[in-house]
Formats: C-alpha cells, sequence, structure tokens
C-alpha cells in the first residue's frame, strides 16, 4: 500500500513537472519568422517613410567647409570615487570580449573622440567617431539632445561611429549581453562619454572654414580576411577616405576599412585603439592634422597581418597609412560641390534570440538579455561622387559589395560604415542564416529576412541620393 501510494506521488509529480517544462517551453520560445521581409508591417513602414524622406531632400551646390575637433577619452585610474568630468574613475572594465578577466590597469595608447562638421550653405551634417567597441545609445541620445538644445542640430544631421577596438572602455551598455562584453554597467562612464563627445562636436563647428574636399580608395586584401567564408569568401578589401583641407591648410581624412579591430585579444588589460590607432597617429604625423577612422563593413571581416598583439596593431594600421599617403589616385579636388542627406528611423522585425536552429527567445525574454534601443537611424549622405551610408549594425562586407559595385558602375564612391549611434546585432546574408557561426547563429538577432531586407533599404537609399537605377 505505501509503495503503491509513493509510485502514485511519483507519477503525479512527474506528470507536473513535465507540463511546467511544456509551459515554460511555450511562454518562452518561439519559431523563427520565415515570412518575407517586404509582406510585414515594419517594413512596409521604413519603406514609406524612406520614400517620403528621399522625395523631401534638399541637393544644394556651393562652397564647402568643415571643421574637425578632438577631445581626448582615455580614463584615468584613480583611488577613490569617480569623477566623470574629471575622467577619473575607481575602475573601468575593458569592453569587447566576453572572457576578459580584470578591469584595465592603464593605456598602451591615448583613446579619442573625433567630430568632424561638413556644409554647404545650409546643409550640415556631423560624423562623430571615437576609439571605443561601439557607441553606446544612451550616449548618442544625450548628445544628441544636447545638440539640438544648444545648437539647433538634429539626430538626422549626425552620422555616429566607431573604430569598434575591442580594447576600449566598458561600462557603457547595460543588460546580460551588454555587461558580459563590456562589464557591469556604470552611469558615470555614460556621462563622461556624453561630456567629451559634446566638446568634440562643439569644437569641430566652431572651428568651420572654407575648404575643399576629396576622395580616395585604396585595395588592401592583404590586411583584411573574409572570417565567415576563408580565402573562398567575397571580399571588401577597400580602405575608403575622404580628404578635407581648409583655407588655412588644416587637414582631416576621414576612413573606413572592413577589417575587425582585434589584433589586441581578451588578454590584453591595456586601452589601446588598436589598429586604428595605429592609422590616425601615421596619419597625423605624416600628412594631416587630424584622422578620424570608422569600422566599415565587419560583420563578415577580419584582419590579417604579420605578428601578434600589438605588432600585429602596428603592422596593420601603419601600413594601411603608408598605403594612403604614398597612393596618387585620388578623385578631383574641389571646393564646390553638391550635398543632400537623409535620416530615418529603422524598424525591424522582433528580436529573434536563437537558441536552436528554428526557436529563438520570447522577446519579453531576450529583451532583458540585450539591450535595447527606441533609437535606430539609416542615414545617407551624398557629397560629391561620393555616397556615405552609416547603419546602427554590423554590417556584412559581401552585402556592401552589391551595393558598392551598383554604385561604382554609375559612377560612384562610397563608404559603408557600422554603429551609427546604436546596436542591431550582426547583418549578413540570408544563404548564411542556419550557418551555426558567431556571426549569424549568436549575434543575427532579426530573423533569417534582416539580410534582405537591410541590402534593399540600402539599394533604395543609393537610388534615391543618386537618381539612378542601380
Amino acid at each position: 500500500m505505501i509503495l503503491k501510494k509513493l509510485w502514485k506521488i511519483i507519477w503525479v509529480s512527474l506528470v507536473v513537472l513535465c507540463t511546467l517544462v511544456v509551459i515554460i517551453l511555450v511562454v518562452s520560445l518561439r519559431v523563427v519568422d520565415k515570412n518575407p521581409y517586404f509582406k510585414t508591417t515594419y517594413y512596409s513602414e521604413t519603406i514609406n517613410n524612406l520614400d517620403e524622406v528621399l522625395k523631401e531632400k534638399k541637393e544644394v551646390t556651393g562652397q564647402f567647409e568643415a571643421g574637425f575637433g578632438v577631445v581626448n577619452i582615455t580614463p584615468t585610474i584613480s583611488a577613490g570615487e569617480d569623477k566623470p568630468l574629471e575622467g577619473l574613475f575607481h575602475e573601468v572594465p575593458m569592453a569587447g570580449f566576453g572572457d576578459r578577466k580584470g578591469p584595465a590597469t592603464g593605456a598602451h595608447d591615448s583613446l579619442f573622440v573625433k567630430a568632424v562638421v561638413l556644409k554647404i550653405q545650409d546643409q550640415m551634417v556631423v560624423a562623430i567617431s571615437a576609439d571605443l567597441l561601439l557607441i553606446p545609445p544612451h550616449v548618442a541620445d544625450s548628445v544628441a539632445l544636447f545638440l539640438k538644445n544648444e545648437l539647433g542640430i538634429s539626430r538626422g544631421q549626425l552620422f555616429f561611429g566607431a573604430t569598434h577596438t575591442h580594447s576600449s572602455i566598458g561600462a557603457s551598455t547595460p543588460k546580460w549581453v551588454g555587461e558580459k562584453f563590456s562589464g557591469k554597467f556604470n552611469p558615470n562612464i555614460i556621462s563622461f562619454l556624453s561630456h567629451q563627445f559634446k566638446d568634440a562636436v562643439i569644437l569641430a563647428v566652431a572651428d568651420l572654414q572654407p575648404s575643399s574636399i576629396s576622395t580616395k580608395a585604396i585595395k588592401a586584401p592583404d590586411l583584411v580576411r573574409n572570417r565567415m567564408n576563408g580565402e573562398d569568401g567575397r571580399l571588401n578589401d577597400n580602405l575608403t577616405c575622404l580628404t578635407l583641407q581648409q583655407a588655412t591648410g588644416r587637414k582631416a581624412v576621414i576612413g573606413a576599412f572592413a577589417a575587425h579591430s582585434t589584433t589586441l585579444g581578451g588578454n590584453n588589460l591595456q586601452f589601446s585603439g588598436d589598429f586604428p590607432g595605429y592609422w590616425q597617429r601615421k596619419i597625423e604625423e605624416e600628412y594631416a592634422d587630424v584622422a578620424i577612422y570608422f569600422g566599415g563593413t565587419l560583420g563578415s571581416h577580419s584582419h590579417k597581418g604579420v605578428g601578434e598583439s600589438f605588432e600585429k596593431s602596428r603592422y596593420m594600421g601603419e601600413n594601411l597609412a603608408d598605403r594612403f599617403i604614398e597612393d596618387t589616385s585620388i578623385t578631383e579636388v574641389t571646393d564646390t560641390t553638391t550635398m543632400s542627406f537623409f535620416s530615418i528611423p529603422l524598424k525591424t522585425a522582433q528580436m529573434q534570440f536563437r537558441v536552436t536552429k528554428d526557436l529563438y527567445l520570447a522577446p519579453f525574454i531576450s529583451e532583458q538579455l540585450i539591450p535595447k534601443s527606441d533609437n535606430y537611424y539609416l542615414q545617407g549622405l551624398k557629397i560629391g561622387n561620393t555616397i556615405w551610408m552609416a547603419c546602427p549594425l554590423e554590417l556584412s562586407g559581401e552585402i556592401a559589395l552589391d551595393v558598392k559595385n551598383a554604385l561604382k558602375q554609375a559612377g560612384y564612391n562610397s563608404m559603408f560604415t557600422s554603429f551609427n549611434g546604436a546596436y542591431l546585432g550582426y547583418v549578413t546574408p540570408h544563404r548564411y542564416f542556419y550557418d551555426k557561426t558567431y556571426e549569424s547563429f549568436l549575434m543575427g538577432w532579426y530573423g533569417p529576412s534582416m539580410g534582405d531586407y537591410i541590402t534593399d533599404l540600402l539599394f533604395k537609399s543609393c537610388k534615391g541620393l543618386t537618381g539612378e537605377r542601380l
């Protein structure tokens, strides 16, 4: 009798347990959404908005003006309480690697935020990049609000970017995934970075002067590789640069390249700009007053080069700088040109953070793990015969190549940059969605249609900017 009761208790307990497990799975998991993106509400809303904005965009022609601003963002490790406005912190974790042991011990080389203002008549764009893993949304939002209130500069005029060094300031991204890759969130870091970003833009606006502009693209296939497909993969190997020279002679160079800034591994505990830092310093030593680097189409590309750690960083950065300085293939230098730009909020599918090939965590769970912003912007700039697309994500070089090649056929240079003030993860071509890779499985957060969706928007945006059928 006792044994029979025991078995009944065990049986009932198992049934209850199994029922609870089933309920938890039903509540917490969803099947991957395979509906075509062009049949969704988020697509129709975004595309309608894009069509309207492109119709209303204004193109101006006239004297080109430029201004530059540079501010140091290297934290100082100091005993006592944090003093964010002075850049003093008791402890600063580093961003970029989930398995990094310990906070920063100091700086190998200085970190900066740099701003460049581009202006023709009443049209003005501010390009801002920093030696950071990405641009924390809290920083972008704070800077945008300040500039709107104090200088009348709207968010749509701000093109954000980051060098994507994995050896920079952490503690700037909340929630589990953010803290996994950048350490415990510290609002004082946001205050510090926001203050320095604002100062850089203020300096750049105050520095506006009549200037000339030119474009240059240098191939560097030996310094970048397709990390998803190896030697058989398609390669976006151009270092694309804009050179701005003020009438007084001061120069700035804006550059974008597709290689990941991970020549320094997770064992490094010193702040560093990685190879983009070496690139910027070499340009500033030998060619220009200011060099500002934007992480390009990093969603499928990594670095190549000679040596390890800082030796490799130096090799890559200075090699890229030397090629830029020595290359004589340059577009026409002009001080009178045309300019137009647009900005739209980018709507997406629900977040689909996968746990198996076809199952993902319910959005109410994944949004507790991954920081989410309300301000994702896709932005485009046409200046002369150069098109610049700024994306709030880590864009695949393979996607960019298709658009870049179409623009090249139409006679346009192009530059595609990532980390535009927020972060939507990696965006890779549809055909890689079910590959169990870091890029597509772990970091592809918005379903199998995201790559096609972004590709479609990029083509439509560039067509609207150029007036060409691409």
